[in-house]
């Protein structure tokens, strides 16, 4: 009787074995397929290797809590330590779960692509690299700054590439005594004649407001994305010599004081 059941249990065993080799092997070569797949598609790649990872990892379970269950021993108990397991990490990694989560948002709908010149989070700068749970953005003044996925995208973003150019705009005081037509005159003259400006898009100078100590003046234009911030930089030192040529007094913050005297 103890001879029948050992054979039974050697041959539920060894059953149980082939079964799970022949699984894992099946399971393996679902998700390379699976990654190859995906990666021929038009995803950016760490899309397939997260999808591919993560059905990996899931079937590994299964045939896992299969392969006991096929032994004869009781899976609740697996069942509700992984549950709980579960459970415990999403708590703990849920902020790490939600830049995740808008990592892959980020890289299934494409709001922004690498090169692009973008503002979200109170920062602008272009974009380096998109990876899973964060962002790299270089700003003009070279610094490094890592945007965390979850709240890049689910908050407001402003894409400045998108449309294949930037506008440049200024904001330039002119002196009240100065003549502000004179002023816009010779601002429009300049960059007509400059071939980066793009010539059939907006291109602007007109007073804006009138502050304190002169009077404001928006200036604004577009150039190719790739050259923008070169244009940004030196186009306002131009400007600055075409008021000086033209004897457009650019003010300084000046106080007017008036004193009573006693009679």
């Amino acid at each position: 009787m103890n001879t029948e059941y050992n054979i039974d249990m050697l041959i539920t065993i060894a059953t149980a074995l082939v079964l799970l080799i022949l699984a894992l092997y099946v399971a393996n070569k679902f998700t390379k397929f699976l990654k190859n797949k995906l990666e021929k598609g038009s995803y950016t790649p760490p899309i397939p290797y997260f999808i591919s990872t993560f059905v990996k990892v899931s079937l590994y379970v299964v045939i896992f809590i299969s392969f006991l269950s096929k032994l004869g021993i009781p899976t609740n108990s697996f069942l509700a330590v992984i549950g709980a397991a579960g459970l415990a990490i999403g708590l703990a990694l849920q902020s790490h779960l939600s830049n995740l989560a808008g990592g892959i948002l980020i890289l299934v709908f494409k709001p922004f692509k690498v090169g692009d010149r973008i503002t979200a989070m109170s920062s602008t700068g272009t974009v380096a690299e998109v990876k899973t749970f964060f962002t790299i953005l270089k700003t003009a003044n070279k610094h490094t700054l890592y945007l965390p996925n979850g709240p890049l995208f689910s908050g407001v973003m402003t894409n400045h590439t998108q449309e294949g150019f930037s506008r440049v705009e200024y904001q330039i005081a002119i002196s009240y005594n100065a003549d502000a037509d004179k002023a816009s005159a010779a601002i429009l003259s300049y960059l007509n004649s400059q071939e980066v400006v793009i010539k059939d898009q907006p291109l602007k100078a007109f007073v804006s407001e009138l502050a304190d100590s002169g009077v404001v003046m928006t200036v604004f234009f577009y150039v190719d994305n790739e050259i923008f911030w070169d244009i940004k930089h030196a186009y306002l030192n131009e400007l600055k010599k075409v008021l000086d040529k033209n004897e457009i007094e650019i003010p300084f913050p000046q106080i007017v004081v008036h004193q009573a005297t006693k009679k």
